[in-house]
């Protein structure tokens, strides 16, 4: 009974985490993103009394921006239906505005247009800033979608993405870091097969939920840095921020029901 109703949970988890996370990214011109990107990030749909808006990081939005000049375009991706297995197709953003960004806490919120047209299944609801906070030890668990995982599915224009579930290691005023204890990160494939540490290239932006007791889920954070020991040697490719190193995220409850972003 327990393996089934952790079946369950972590079909529902997955589901729930598709739903509101998407791919962030930029193209020259309006080429396909299938057909390769530029750069692109992790990115959160959210929804308030006021307005909707995407929610990502700071140097996400800079880097975008830099780009500008030269002809970009900005995607995301959209899920076709609520189901686990649904399939991902690319939406061109028009006129993407930023609302606010804070470089300390690596956090953006940008609108565009035809936001308002999109169904609204795909919004993560905020009624107000969350006063709930993770402690250390509480359950996180994000999507993300890496630069290595695109390259990979390119080939078979899949659009590949990681389901991470981790602990808190400890707890700031801004951020908290996630971490597991040395020996005790295991990665799986789709085949539950186990892995080694993925390059995380990509993962900034990601939303973070956690869930309490009664599996209610809610947004905690969002994945702003990967950092050392994280940054290892990949054979002679140089270092890369990897999946079993250090994951700092900015607290959600910094995003106001209008989109500015202040901190506490």
């Amino acid at each position: 009974i327990a393996t089934s109703k952790r079946i369950v949970f972590e079909g529902e988890l997955e589901a729930a985490l598709r739903r509101h996370t998407g791919l962030v990214c930029w193209t020259v011109g309006e080429s396909s993103p299938a057909l390769g990107v530029k750069d692109s990030g992790t990115f959160c749909f959210i929804q308030t009394q006021q307005k909707r808006f995407l929610l990502t990081c700071s140097h996400i939005w800079k880097g975008f921006e830099k780009e500008k000049a030269n002809g970009v375009c900005l995607w995301v991706s959209l899920i076709l239906n609520e189901n686990l297995g649904s399939p991902t197709f690319p939406f061109l953003v028009k006129n993407p505005i930023l609302i606010e960004e804070d470089t300390r806490l690596d956090l953006a919120t940008i609108t565009f247009d035809g936001i308002d047209s999109l169904e609204s299944w795909r919004f993560c609801y905020l009624i107000k800033p969350s006063k709930q906070r993770l402690v250390k030890g509480s359950p996180a668990c994000f999507i993300a979608y890496t630069g290595e995982g695109l390259r990979e599915g390119e080939s078979q224009r899949v659009l590949n993405y990681s389901l991470f579930t981790l602990t808190v290691y400890e707890i700031g005023h801004t951020k908290f870091l996630l971490h597991d204890g040395s020996g005790s990160s295991h990665l799986v494939d789709k085949n539950g097969n186990e892995i080694a540490p993925i390059k995380m290239g990509g993962a900034s932006g990601a939303p973070i939920f956690s869930f309490d007791s009664n599996l209610k889920f809610w947004l905690a954070g969002v994945v702003c840095e990967i950092s050392s020991p994280g940054l290892q040697s990949c054979e002679t490719s140089g270092n890369y921020e990897m999946s079993n190193g250090d994951i700092y995220a900015a607290y959600a409850d910094f995003v106001q029901t209008d989109g500015t972003i202040r901190m506490n």
